[in-house]
């Protein structure tokens, strides 16, 4: 379920989001799942080539980052649409809007969602610093984490900035609500239960792999 938090200039308290959904019943190996979210992009979006195969990938990645000191940004040009379609399949998916820098980090540090934000709001810049997994200790002694995935939307020309960027300027001009749940019913369930499964595995397998935190070698 994807949860659209504005602020105006007297923002109610925190959304509370929604408990992620169970996970799926069956186990689903890493290429199954990577296939059925290929093929579930393909329906609402006109990627192609390696835009296509890095934001399947990165989607999944939503789904383990925690277990990596790092997780790059997915910084999406030309089309709004296939921004959503891809937050739509990833993690605890949230859209932000003009929302309070302190409430962005709040709702990072309580739900490590995946956070999809338009690249001219403010808080575009300050979400950089979810990626490397930054933790702050506050004055009574609480330690919060914002690390989070954070997908950045451009919407009239490629960017030349972030670690990873794709080009979706070609993609299909509707995107319904209707879409948008069917592909977090499908996927969602899925990536939950891979990541049980697979989380420990990933982590063991590449932990000697992993570019530091601010490298930019990720593509």
């Amino acid at each position: 379920m994807e949860l659209t938090v504005y602020a105006p200039e007297h923002p109610p308290p925190l959304p509370v989001l929604p408990p992620a959904p169970a996970p799926w019943q069956y186990p689903i190996s890493t290429a199954a799942l990577y296939r059925r979210v290929r093929i579930a992009l393909g329906r609402h979006t006109a990627l192609v080539g390696m835009d296509a195969v890095i934001a399947a990938l990165w989607i999944m990645n939503s789904y383990v980052f925690r277990t990596f000191p790092h997780c790059p940004r997915l910084v999406v040009g030309g089309s709004r649409n296939a921004a959503r379609a891809i937050l739509a399949c990833c993690h605890r998916p949230v859209r932000v809007a003009h929302m309070a820098p302190a409430a962005v980090l709040e709702l990072a540090a309580r739900y490590q969602p995946t956070i999809l934000v338009s690249g001219r709001d403010p808080v575009t810049d300050l979400l950089v610093t979810t990626n490397a997994g930054s933790t702050l200790t506050t004055a009574i002694g609480e330690r919060l984490s914002f690390h989070c995935p954070v997908i950045v939307f451009f919407p009239y020309k490629r960017p030349r900035h972030g670690e990873i960027v794709i080009d979706a300027a070609a993609s299909p001009d509707r995107f319904r609500n209707a879409d948008r749940d069917a592909l977090s019913h499908e996927i969602q369930p899925r990536g939950i239960r891979w990541s049980n499964d697979q989380r420990d595995r990933l982590a063991a397998r590449f932990a000697s792999k992993v570019p530091p935190a601010g490298s930019r070698s990720w593509r």
